[in-house]
């Protein structure tokens, strides 16, 4: 009996040892930050917090009774959403959270309201991981738009893709943009074009140049970055 006693208390007493190594070399959950911020916990109730307010803020847009003064509506409502994305950022930031899940919150806000609530959207961007979905966000939202008060921005968060097929994706938009874009948005995309100018893509760029206007600010100034690039030849 007390042969069987030391052999079952050996035996949870590796087990306990086994599971303590375990606990140590597992790797953390990716979508968690470190222990003593959200670590120990699971984010996604608060993140979930968040978007059902941010979509029952955007209801006002489209309707005249929620509780926001009357003189100012959609500016106050749009302020309202910019507050909330902000406060998104922020609480991300705290926890150090980095996760697609923070970012499919932000991304309808691309195209919800207007450039204030779009910025906000894309200072949530900012701080996450570049993603496919992202990508297309914004080439289609905001460089495909009609909104140039965030496209120095957005081009900021474009500047993060590096991969070949990104970069040739953002080019062709980018492009595209200054050919036929609204007159502001052209000019914002070839005042800042400099980042995204490299061999692969620098013939559809100066492509681009040769078929606006000759007088065109927008073609001297992509011009002047293809200049620049190839060292004022």
């Amino acid at each position: 009996m007390k042969r069987a006693l030391i052999i079952f208390f050996s035996m949870f007493t590796a087990m306990v040892l086994l599971a303590e190594a375990d606990s140590l070399t597992r790797e953390p959950n990716p979508e968690r930050g470190p222990a003593g911020a959200n670590g120990d916990q699971d984010f996604h109730p608060r993140l979930d917090g968040y978007s059902a307010q941010l979509e029952e803020t955007s209801q006002c847009l489209t309707r005249a009774d929620c509780n926001f003064p009357q003189t100012d509506y959609a500016q106050s409502v749009n302020q309202e959403l910019r507050a909330e994305l902000l406060d998104l950022k922020a609480w991300a930031q705290a926890n150090h959270i980095r996760s697609f899940a923070v970012t499919s919150v932000a991304l309808p806000y691309l195209k919800i309201g207007g450039g204030t609530v779009r910025a906000a959207a894309l200072e949530v961007l900012a701080g996450q991981p570049t993603s496919p979905e992202s990508l297309e966000a914004i080439l289609t939202d905001v460089v495909s738009g009609q909104d140039a008060s965030v496209v120095s921005q957005a081009m900021q968060e474009l500047a993060r893709y590096q991969n070949g097929g990104d970069r040739a994706r953002i080019a062709e938009a980018l492009s595209g943009a200054m050919l036929s874009g609204p007159p502001f948005m052209a000019k914002e995309i070839s005042a800042g074009i400099a980042p995204f100018l490299d061999e692969q893509d620098f013939t559809l760029f100066s492509d681009a140049a040769s078929a606006l206007p000759e007088a065109a600010l927008v073609r001297i100034n992509l011009e002047a970055a293809l200049k620049d690039y190839r060292g004022g030849r």
